[in-house]
């Protein structure tokens, strides 16, 4: 009689199992896909990866020897020629340590160290290995970026972030707030 009644048992919980995992797998596929980025938020995603891809392999080694002093020339060099390029300008490169810290900004400015290291998207970058999209402001001013943790040998040495003009990228691109940051920059 005990096994009856726990064979019964098992036969009513086994289709509630079912039951669940149906229900489940019809929910999960019938979630709404994302709309694809316009072409003006491809374009500009393309630009700014490439721009970022000629700067920060050049900065993984001195920021890994802590070399700041070297850091200048290079965001010099490279900010001189994204103007001759003349596609895509940032207002700012800033590059940060390890801990979130600036350490070097280019063109200069007055403050000589931001603190990063409590903003939620440098955390993301940085724990999850990822580029990230952000938005601030910069003087007064609304600016859109982009940040990239740099590695070396898999082990986290700092950041390289640019920073770009919202007018920039609302006007000349052709890209709301809303749209860059839904760009995956991995």
């Amino acid at each position: 009689m005990k096994a009856y009644y726990l064979f019964k048992v098992l036969r009513r919980k086994q289709t509630w199992a079912c039951l669940l995992l149906c229900v489940s797998m019809l929910l999960g596929g019938c979630q709404r896909e994302k709309p694809p980025l316009s072409k003006e938020a491809q374009a500009l995603k393309k630009e700014m990866l490439q721009e970022m891809d000629k700067i920060k392999d050049k900065l993984v080694e001195p920021v890994s020897k802590q070399d700041w002093k070297a850091l200048r020339p290079i965001l010099q060099t490279s900010y001189e020629e994204m103007e001759q390029g003349g596609k895509l300008v940032p207002t700012r490169i800033m590059v940060l340590n390890r801990k979130g810290i600036s350490r070097a900004i280019y063109p200069p400015i007055k403050k000589a160290r931001w603190d990063f290291s409590s903003y939620k998207q440098i955390k993301k970058a940085y724990d999850n290995k990822m580029n990230v999209g952000l938005t601030g402001y910069l003087r007064g001013g609304k600016v859109y970026g982009f940040f990239v943790p740099l590695f070396q040998n898999e082990k986290l040495v700092g950041g390289v972030s640019m920073g770009f003009s919202s007018n920039d990228i609302e006007e000349k691109w052709k890209v709301s707030e809303n749209e860059f940051m839904k760009i995956n920059f991995n």
